[in-house]
């Protein structure tokens, strides 16, 4: 397809799952798109901080409330979470001083420095068979997570950088980086100021659905983001008000023709506001709501301008049956208003639930569910609805020995165009700790995806390992 006049050729999005591309990194945001809830995000989430066996997706949020909470609150569920401490936690967390690193104590801050040095083997097929490739790839990942221990207020740091060596010349190499900063300001026991701000350099994973065919490197994007909010407890009754701007901005790449892909179209700003009010009827159960407005200011010129407006309204609960039994559930309703009449302005329920469960203080169970809509740039397609499921298990074997298994489905319909996928995931892992200081992971992956588009199905099975160093 023909570009613009400078003679670059433009490719739009298609699922170039097949292409040697870059490692496999999520293309979101650790801190999501702009969120409409910010208290729900703390019932629902689960924590961030984990390791791939390439490289570690880092986040200041694998404790949101500790940011977006006040004194009132956390002195209300300080009896609760006691409670929960001597009833069903898992044996690891009861136990969390005899597993988590020490840090670095440096005034009123502790450091936690962290290395990561590991690698991977990829075996991918699919639709086209002149596609299919082995190939090994290694890497090194260092963090500096940075927590305050003041006696009030609360600001965090986090600083990550990434190196990756890939053996396909085409590819080579691959830097990475991460910074953020996460806060709260205790105006006094009922009143917080809360916010995060950060960016990330990042490259599309290689079985992304929307990476590019023709892309002869990886395609690196930068997402800088700022969020501000003001909270307010009256009781059993609190109530956030929040504003959040973000901005994506992806590189033009070369194509394996020698051409160049303009990616400009791909790149877009938002901006969001949010009123969200939760309810707690105990420590263990609350109901929430909320409203939003998001701008979608799209870059793309032409049939490539996404610019909308989106409205949304939700409702939701968390309950924790009892300290082995949880579960929570999301019900929010999307409409997308278009600026151009190219594409169809809709609406949408999205969901997101979670059940978990513990057997035993060595075992746990987790279901996810969801449908989300997401930003997309295939050709014709106003937007993306992901709707899948995901079983996890993980089981203390030994108290330095762990074991976790999980199967995942997702449909990905895309809205506008004459395509979906069905994508399948199976895998397993484990993580031996030697020390609280070091560990060893390794992990299996296999992934399925069956494309409306022939062309564009896969079949890979991928297996990570690594040491993982931390102080």
């Amino acid at each position: 397809m023909a570009g613009a006049s400078d003679g670059n050729v433009r490719v739009h999005m298609t699922a170039g799952c097949l292409n040697p591309g870059a490692r496999a990194a999520h293309e979101r945001s650790v801190f999501g798109r702009a969120r409409w809830f910010a208290v729900m995000v703390a019932g629902l989430s689960a924590p961030l901080l984990a390791s791939t066996g390439e490289a570690a997706d880092v986040s200041l949020h694998d404790r949101v409330e500790r940011y977006e909470s006040t004194v009132a609150w956390q002195e209300a569920l300080r009896t609760w979470d006691t409670h929960k401490h001597y009833g069903a936690e898992r044996e690891r967390a009861l136990n969390a001083a005899d597993y988590a690193p020490d840090g670095l104590r440096w005034g009123s801050f502790t450091l936690f420095p962290s290395l990561f040095l590991g690698g991977s083997y990829w075996n991918v097929g699919g639709g086209d068979p002149a596609l299919d490739y082995d190939l090994y790839e290694q890497g090194v990942t260092a963090t500096l997570k940075v927590q305050s221990d003041l006696p009030r207020h609360v600001i965090d740091f986090l600083l990550s950088g990434s190196y990756l060596l890939s053996e396909d010349d085409n590819w080579g190499e691959q830097t990475e980086g991460v910074a953020e900063t996460a806060f709260r300001i205790d105006v006094d026991a009922l009143h917080a100021i809360f916010g995060t701000a950060g960016t990330e350099l990042r490259h599309e994973g290689r079985l992304e659905s929307e990476l590019p065919t023709a892309a002869a490197e990886p395609v690196a994007f930068q997402r800088s983001h700022a969020r501000l909010g003001l909270r307010r407890d009256a009781g059993r009754l609190a109530a956030t008000l929040e504003a959040e701007i973000e901005e994506v901005d992806y590189d033009d790449v070369d194509a394996v023709d020698g051409s160049n892909i303009d990616q400009d179209y791909r790149d877009r700003t938002e901006v969001s506001g949010a009123l969200n009010l939760i309810y707690r009827f105990s420590p263990g159960a609350a109901v929430l709501t909320g409203i939003s407005i998001r701008d979608i200011d799209s870059r793309g010129t032409g049939a490539d301008d996404r610019d909308a407006i989106v409205y949304g309204a939700g409702v939701g609960f968390k309950w924790e049956v009892n300290s082995a039994f949880t579960t929570a559930l999301r019900l929010r309703y999307e409409h997308r208003d278009y600026r151009l009449d190219t594409f169809e302005d809709f609406g949408g329920l999205t969901v997101e639930g979670e059940i978990g469960w513990r057997p035993t203080h060595l075992s746990q169970l987790r279901l996810t569910m969801k449908r989300e809509i997401a930003e997309t740039g295939v050709t014709d397609a106003s937007a993306r609805i992901d709707t899948g499921a995901r079983l996890e298990g993980s089981y203390e074997v030994m108290r330095n020995l762990h074991v976790n298994a999980f199967v995942g489905y997702e449909e990905e319909v895309f809205v506008g165009a004459d395509r979906h996928d069905d994508v399948l995931s199976v895998g397993a892992g484990l993580q031996y700790s030697y020390t609280k200081n070091a560990s060893i992971v390794l992990s299996y992956e296999h992934i399925e995806r069956q494309s409306s588009d022939q062309s564009l199905n896969l079949e890979s099975d991928i297996v990570r390992a690594g040491i993982n160093l931390a102080f």
